[in-house]
């Protein structure tokens, strides 16, 4: 059995994908993580619950403290060994739902990663893709693991004003995925705290140095695992499907890049 957590404000499709998670067998329960600004309207479901929490102050065009502290609400709330957190924007197909399930369990055992305290990581934490190009960046649509892995996950600080976004110049700017990614990767790998201090000389398109790129290449994949292709519905972009055919083009990859063909 897993909890879902669906973080961010509300749309006008979330309330009915709680409902569609909710019907898949190996869900304990749904959790709403939103907004005390945001209207929800009563669900009539036992496994559905919802919680509201008080926005961060930010200016930041990222909202990397929005998706920290609406995940890590949610995931507090949590009491299943498994969590998978998703966002309120999207609706993934209850036969991706499936077969995550099946290739999840299949392969979240197999890490031998051990956090900086000491303590051995529980399992894997699975992704909808990485990136090639950017050093430390997970896709963020999806986080599948272990409750204790995925709590550490998110129980981090919030950005610092002097990491803002002012622009999409990332050049000049850290791309918010990259803070998430780095704060998680730190926990493994205490050198990774050196690239976040000089976030400007590491962590930024192009940046001066090369070294947390070439760091990120050699063990992005222990960090984290890509999941095969699945279907979901964006009602943000009103996409009714994953931009795998654009993603790529910016160093996304997926499980089918390095393994192949995924067959349940």
């Amino acid at each position: 059995m897993l909890d879902i957590v669906i973080q961010g404000g509300m749309w006008n499709t979330t309330t009915s994908t709680a409902k569609y998670y909710s019907t898949l067998p190996f869900v304990n329960k749904v959790i709403i993580s939103t907004w005390d600004t945001d209207d929800v309207e009563s669900i009539d479901n036992s496994k559905i619950f919802i919680i509201k929490s008080k926005k961060p102050d930010s200016s930041d065009l990222g909202n990397m403290n929005l998706q920290i502290v609406s995940s890590f609400e949610g995931i507090k709330a949590t009491t299943s060994e498994m969590v998978v957190k998703v966002r309120s924007d999207q609706t993934i197909n209850i036969n991706s739902m499936n077969m995550l399930f099946n290739f999840v369990n299949k392969n979240i055992n197999d890490t031998e990663l051990v956090y900086s305290d000491g303590i051995k990581r529980k399992g894997n934490i699975f992704v909808i893709g990485m990136n090639n190009r950017h050093p430390f960046h997970p896709q963020d649509h999806l986080f599948w693991g272990y409750r204790d892995d995925i709590y550490r996950l998110f129980d981090i600080p919030l950005k610092p004003e002097k990491m803002k976004i002012e622009s999409n110049d990332f050049k000049q700017y850290m791309r918010p995925n990259i803070y998430l990614g780095a704060m998680y990767f730190r926990q493994i790998y205490e050198e990774v705290d050196l690239y976040l201090q000089n976030f400007k000389e590491y962590l930024v398109d192009n940046s001066i140095k090369p070294d947390a790129r070439i760091f990120s290449e050699k063990v992005r994949d222990k960090v984290f695992k890509v999941i095969p292709k699945i279907d979901l519905v964006w009602t943000k972009y009103n996409w009714n499907s994953y931009p795998y055919n654009w993603y790529p083009s910016e160093g996304e990859y997926y499980y089918e890049d390095l393994y192949g063909p995924y067959e349940d």
